[in-house]
């Protein structure tokens, strides 16, 4: 008799953490999206947050070099140019720097278009959710 009550348990705790993923891109896709900064450089908009990992696209004035920024742990913060992927600025240990390179590769298209939306529409793009 124990095992359908732990089935039922199991079933409703993967709908739930299923369920958390949506309420995360819904958070985070409102988190900055309209957060100025405050040295009149543009508009950040916050593409991704997942646990202690920040990814977002400004709306610069000052230039239009692709590219974007992740901050981690509140501590590492660098800017990556989108093509070729590589580092721009910033403080980001080498221990995470080639996993951040790595992952940049493998989503470059993704943010390539995330972007053109924000920098040439205007307009931010939906949330990309870092797995």
């Amino acid at each position: 008799m124990e095992q359908p009550i732990h089935d039922d348990y199991m079933t409703v705790k993967q709908q739930l953490v299923d369920s958390l993923k949506g309420l995360q891109e819904s958070l985070a896709s409102v988190d900055l999206i309209n957060s100025s900064s405050s040295n009149d450089q543009g508009i950040e908009f916050l593409i991704a947050r997942r646990g202690s990992i920040k990814l977002d696209i400004r709306q610069e004035k000052n230039h239009k070099l692709p590219h974007f920024h992740i901050l981690y742990k509140q501590e590492h913060n660098a800017s990556y140019k989108i093509n070729p992927i590589e580092k721009l600025a910033g403080d980001m240990p080498k221990k995470y720097e080639k996993r951040v390179l790595s992952w940049a590769k493998d989503n470059k298209e993704h943010l390539s278009k995330a972007w053109t939306l924000i920098n040439e529409k205007g307009s931010p793009p939906d949330p990309i959710i870092i797995n």
